[in-house]
């Protein structure tokens, strides 16, 4: 299965007609400086695992997986155009990459609200099932056995959690539904999306479609879900 991916990119105007050929040629979908490139563990092979593994098999299995160089980006262009202004060098227009990416290839991107539901249960403000519940409303039902899981754990089995959120974020139905979703999801560093994704940096000419720039055209609404609503400051 296929879907079309987002990328919002802050690019000055004068470079912007440059830098979409370039990536239209190239298929690199990080090409300017602080756009942020990020090793994940290959989608792929994390899919190829057993989703209920014990939890240190799974670790064992987890650890040597090869990682691929990815990059972010949402399932819709809305969202996209967010972050293509998000520093304001580029008004009054913004630089959106679409390209068409096999599911397999992709994972949820778990830095800005979802890895919240995979720390130390301690740093959890709301009790577990608003925590499941919560979720659920923005990655589908599948993602409540892997929350699960996650709480049973110990505060010195951090590596467990890590390798869970990792299968969870490639799993199937969770990036099918978290595609779906069009909440508003208020996340850490002030990041306000419906979804987000990591898809690799780099990908064949012909899945990217053809760049644009444009107004952006979505206002986040105050309403949605917090990520200081469930979760605790790393810091506190």
């Amino acid at each position: 299965m296929k879907a079309i991916f987002h990328r919002g990119l802050s690019v000055p105007a004068s470079e912007q007609d440059a830098v979409g050929r370039r990536i239209s040629r190239t298929g690199v979908l990080a090409p300017t400086p602080g756009s942020n490139p990020k090793n994940f563990r290959d989608p792929s092979a994390l899919r190829r695992l057993p989703r209920f593994l014990p939890l240190d098999d799974l670790v064992k299995a987890w650890k040597p997986l090869p990682t691929k160089t990815m990059t972010y980006a949402c399932g819709n262009r809305d969202d996209a155009s967010v972050y293509a202004f998000e520093r304001g060098i580029s008004r009054p227009h913004g630089l959106i990459v679409s390209c068409e990416l096999f599911l397999d290839d992709v994972a949820v991107d778990p830095h800005d609200f979802l890895g919240g539901a995979f720390r130390y249960h301690g740093y959890f403000k709301q009790p577990l099932e608003v925590i499941e519940r919560e979720m659920a409303s923005l990655y589908g039902d599948a993602i409540r056995p892997y929350i699960q899981r996650a709480s049973e754990t110990t505060l010195e089995q951090a590596e467990q959690r890590f390798a869970l959120c990792d299968v969870a974020c490639c799993d199937p139905d969770v990036v099918a539904a978290h595609l779906r979703n069009q909440r508003d999801i208020h996340g850490r560093w002030d990041t306000v999306f419906r979804s987000a994704f990591l898809i690799p940096a780099k990908v064949p000419r012909s899945a990217v479609q053809p760049f644009w720039k444009q107004r952006m055209n979505r206002v986040p609404s105050g309403r949605g879900i917090s990520y200081d609503f469930l979760f605790k400051s790393l810091l506190s």
